[in-house]
Order: structure tokens, then sequence, then C-alpha cells
């Protein structure tokens, strides 16, 4: 299982990160811990990847991919792995100057419009982001599979 948060700046574009570790941009977050719940692990990843303390919000979207999906590693011990997005708001002027990464993790950080970061995200990352934004804006949870 794997949480993170969509947050957007006051012009409505949304964070990604850039992973050390990986080509593709991401919504901050990232696996659970045994034991943590979506929104207990969405809050680690946030403060460990942004310096961000906060709460998150509701949860957005709900993706499951079954196992030999494409972007599920072959070699995971489990079926399958499901992924959360939840709110994480609106940063403000303060709070983006805040943000504090970890260069042994993330290259960096930039806001970019919906389409954009879409771009520059692995297809099913881009699905759940854009899911999670319309849910966002209709009051909703989007429910995705594969």
């Amino acid at each position: 299982m794997s949480a993170a948060a969509v947050f957007t700046d006051g012009l409505g574009r949304v964070l990604l990160v850039k992973p050390t570790y990986r080509r593709q941009w991401l919504l901050p977050g990232g696996g659970a811990e045994p034991g943590e719940s979506p929104e207990q692990a969405c809050r680690r990843e946030v403060h460990e990847e942004l310096g961000l303390l906060r709460t998150s919000g509701r949860v957005l979207a709900v993706n499951w991919l079954a196992p030999g999906h494409p972007d599920v590693a072959p070699d995971l011990p489990f079926p399958g792995e499901v992924r959360y997005v939840l709110d994480g708001g609106t940063l403000t002027e303060p709070d983006i100057a805040a943000l504090r990464l970890p260069a042994d993790e993330l290259h960096g950080y930039e806001f970019l419009h919906s389409r954009a970061a879409a771009e520059r995200m692995i297809p099913v990352d881009a699905q759940i982001m854009l899911a999670a934004l319309r849910a966002r804006l209709a009051g909703t949870t989007a429910h995705l599979e594969g």
C-alpha cells in the first residue's frame, strides 16, 4: 500500500517531486510501513519528503493495481498494490518557502498545471493524479482499478 498527497498552489497547479531513483515525477508520498493507515503513511512521507507537518484531508482517489500490471514490480511478495491519494490542500507562499527536500531522495519539486504534470508522470500515476483532482473539485472519491 502507498499513499500520496495532492498539493496545489494558489494558481491551482499541482506539486510534483522529482525522485533521485527514477526518471518520472511523482506526487509526494510513498509506501506505507507495517501497521500504518493511508493517512499516517501520507503524513509521514510528506514530512520526510517536504519537511511539512500537515494533517491530510480526505481520500480523493484509491487505485488498485493487479498483479502483473506493468507498473507493479514482479517480485513483490503480495498480490497487487493499493494506492491512496489524499487531499494535501493549497500551499501558501510561506508554506512553499518552508519546503525542505532530502537531497538523497529528491532532486527537486515543481508546481505544474495538470496537463503538464501528467506528461511528466508514468501513465498510471497520471491517471490517478487526474482522477484525484477531478474528485477534489467534485467533492467525491475516485475508485480506480488497473
